[in-house]
């Protein structure tokens, strides 16, 4: 997106995280990492020791994601997105002895994702449009020991990808004068979406009973 003059917009750059001021050189607050707490049901079969089994899993938990954008107004647009559950489903296998499992995972994840936009811009208006439903996969792996009679206690790793480039636009529009950028690229407004998708690592420490 360019200005009259034909220059970069949004030459200041951006950062990953929410802006302090309407400048880069004011900082960002950086997401922190986040808790869960989850709920996991399946099943295991076992031939030698090949393990093979499906789980299901459901988590509660509250991981913030912003970036900001910086215009040569100067100005900043901050779009922040907070995944409150998770819910997944998929397969596993791995190698176990009498008390030890070592297992990799995969599974098919739908996440419950608030979103919202935030500019130190006056002179557009904004207008967002929302779809709700995101999808994505993950895949990690761990390892269980047991220590008791069905009770097993492990920890675990686990990629997760939520496809999210496209769920979430805000529409820049007037009553901005016909020389801003917004309206230079498209007199009806511009469209402004994030570009990745949500993507996080899990560390977990689990608690397990097996029947």
């Amino acid at each position: 997106m360019t200005t009259v003059a034909g220059a970069n917009a949004f030459s200041p750059g951006f950062c990953p995280g929410a802006s302090v001021t309407n400048v880069p050189g004011g900082g960002c607050v950086r997401d922190d990492n986040a808790f869960d707490a989850g709920l996991r049901l399946g099943y295991d079969g076992q031939s030698g020791h090949l393990v093979f089994g499906a789980t299901g899993e459901f988590s509660f938990l509250s991981l913030v994601d912003s970036v900001t954008a910086f215009s040569t107004t100067p100005a900043s647009y901050t779009f922040t997105r907070e995944l409150n559950a998770l819910a997944s489903m998929g397969l596993r296998a791995g190698y176990g002895t009498e008390r030890l499992l070592v297992y990799g995972a995969g599974a098919f994840a739908r996440g419950d994702l608030d979103r919202s936009f935030a500019t130190s811009n006056r002179v557009n208006t904004f207008v967002p449009t929302e779809q709700d439903d995101v999808w994505g996969w993950q895949v990690g792996g761990g390892v269980e020991y047991r220590v008791g009679a069905g009770v097993r206690l492990g920890a675990q790793y686990q990629w997760t990808s939520l496809d999210d480039e496209t769920r979430y636009t805000v529409r820049s529009q007037g009553p901005a004068p016909a020389t801003n950028p917004f309206l230079l690229a498209n007199p009806a407004g511009t469209d402004l979406r994030r570009s990745d998708d949500f993507e996080f690592s899990t560390v977990r420490f689990t608690a397990s009973y097996r029947f």
